[in-house]
């Protein structure tokens, strides 16, 4: 088989096994042709009042969007999509970017007393996962709960158990200031304290009430969840900066994680 021969032979084979093929990936070509637009998520803020009922700032006190959210069957649908609305079209004009929305979800939040006792607020998860509902935007769930203070009645009673707070050579960190927030020196060196508890029944209870809701629609705007935040190791004055005038004193010299090493 001369030169010209072999090539026209390659050529004919390659053809023949591209149309053998062809059924097998007919099915995906609407999916390699209509790739769905990414996902633009931003945070909207200031829902709070809609999920836990707190009390309405006062230049809220004028928007209807806020005065009907925390009715019975009110939630965050209207505040998401009327600020939603000021950034831009759902859709991008080349269809390239959609519009949508990250839920922040503060885990330590969603603990409440009641006659001494904590115990989970369902009435504000249910609300929350009723903003899913309400709202026909793809979504992000943000499970928040890093050393920022999120403002929960529940932080204060945890940093007073010794188990859930990092700890030096000179022993127990305390409290920072970052901005006006809060910082909460919780400890990263262990998962069998009440910290850990709190946020994961939170999390459970929230994914439970949406594994629940009757309509899969739903939870299939559900495009990610993200647990992400900054869980470093703490140091004294770390809000300060990230250097050291004096001697380095690290987390964690708990006896738990002494033990543990």
């Amino acid at each position: 088989m001369n030169r010209s021969t072999r090539i026209v032979f390659f050529l004919s084979a390659s053809v023949l096994a591209i149309l053998l093929a062809l059924p097998l990936f007919t099915p995906l070509w609407p999916l390699l042709s209509q790739a769905r637009p990414m996902l633009l998520a931003p945070m909207i803020g200031q829902t709070e009042p809609c999920h836990t009922r707190a009390p309405l700032p006062p230049e809220h006190n004028i928007d209807p969007a806020f005065t009907q959210c925390t009715s019975e069957q009110g939630s965050a649908a209207a505040v998401i999509e009327s600020t939603l609305q000021h950034l831009g079209p759902r859709l991008s004009h080349n269809g390239r970017y959609e519009l949508g929305y990250t839920l922040n979800v503060p885990l330590l939040k969603f603990w409440t007393q009641h006659n001494g006792q904590w115990a989970l607020d369902r009435p504000a998860i249910a609300r929350m996962v009723k903003t899913i509902e309400q709202s026909d935007r793809r979504l992000i769930l943000y499970f928040f709960s890093t050393h920022f203070s999120s403002f929960a009645p529940i932080e204060p009673v945890l940093a007073a158990d010794p188990a859930n707070v990092a700890v030096t050579q000179n022993g127990p960190l305390g409290m920072g200031q970052h901005y006006g927030m809060d910082v909460y020196p919780w400890s990263v060196a262990r998962t069998d304290n009440s910290l850990t508890r709190a946020r994961t029944d939170v999390i459970q209870a929230f994914v439970g009430a949406l594994c629940q809701h009757p309509s899969p629609e739903v939870r299939r705007r559900i495009e990610g969840i993200t647990l992400l935040g900054e869980v470093h190791h703490l140091f004294p004055d770390f809000e300060a900066g990230m250097g050291f005038g004096g001697p380095y004193l690290i987390t964690d010299y708990s006896a738990h994680s002494i033990e543990q090493f």
